[in-house]
């Protein structure tokens, strides 16, 4: 008797709770619509804001915002194409992926910022401050890094075909794995940089750029001179020796040479 009675008991127990278990799912299957809507409102305000605030920070070289905000639109798979944001700060951006063609960053601060991934077809970074940067696979065909300051830059296994590099200080700049097929080094320092198994890479492109003799490279506060030559495929010789002008750290000079001039 105890038995049959401890089996219904069991049996009301299981029914209890399969009901308050489908309960729960009728109650979280009803609120679906609600939190989705949540969510796109929440994504909305995001992408106002963060568009709002790239508006005004155009311009500025300090960051009120505009690093967040890029990295928000990124992360929410946002087009940045044609993106106009020249001579502003956008240094340390996570911008991996990004989506960034015949955008206007000319003169933007873009140190230690990651581009890898993305694309960037005809971008343009001419004069950018880019010590540091990762393009690491990046597509950019065609964009514009005319008399841009890329010491560090990491450019290896992307593509940078017929990009404009002219008058860019490229010094220890990696570009190994990168496809440079009929891009332009004409007056771009190459002090250390690599270019071990770059593809489509010729020694006309090499002869065009040249070794800073007197490039400076910073070691703690002291400027010491660096004339390293670039790191290049075998048989490939070494470009010659810029005309520099003077004997200054590199902060205190203009990268290009005088001939250079740059398209925006």
């Amino acid at each position: 008797m105890k038995r049959k009675l401890l089996i219904k008991l069991e049996a009301v127990v299981l029914l209890l709770t399969l009901s308050s278990i489908c309960a729960g799912g009728l109650v979280y299957l009803w609120e679906i619509p609600e939190r989705e809507q949540d969510r796109l409102v929440r994504e909305l305000t995001l992408r106002q804001n963060a568009w709002v605030l790239l508006d005004r920070a155009k311009g500025h070289d300090t960051n009120i915002g505009q690093v967040l905000a890029l990295t928000t639109l990124n992360e929410l798979g946002d087009s940045l194409e044609r993106l106009d944001l020249p001579n502003t700060s956008v240094e340390n951006a996570d911008l991996r992926e990004v989506s960034m063609s015949f955008a206007d960053l000319e003169g933007a601060s873009i140190s230690y910022s990651n581009f890898s991934g993305g694309t960037l077809f005809g971008a343009n970074m001419n004069k950018v401050m880019g010590s540091g940067a990762v393009f690491n696979g990046t597509q950019m065909i065609r964009a514009q890094f005319c008399s841009a300051k890329l010491q560090n830059a990491n450019f290896s296994s992307a593509k940078v075909l017929e990009v404009d590099f002219r008058g860019a200080d490229l010094s220890r700049t990696d570009f190994s794995f990168a496809n440079v097929g009929g891009a332009d080094f004409t007056g771009a320092y190459l002090n250390g940089a690599d270019f071990t198994h770059a593809i489509n890479l010729t020694q006309e492109q090499v002869a065009s750029a040249c070794i800073g003799k007197h490039r400076m490279v910073w070691v703690g506060r002291i400027a010491r001179p660096n004339s390293e030559a670039p790191k290049l495929p075998e048989g490939f010789s070494i470009p010659p020796v810029c005309q520099d002008v003077e004997f200054l750290p590199l902060e205190h000079r203009e990268v290009r040479p005088p001939h250079i001039l740059c398209d925006s």
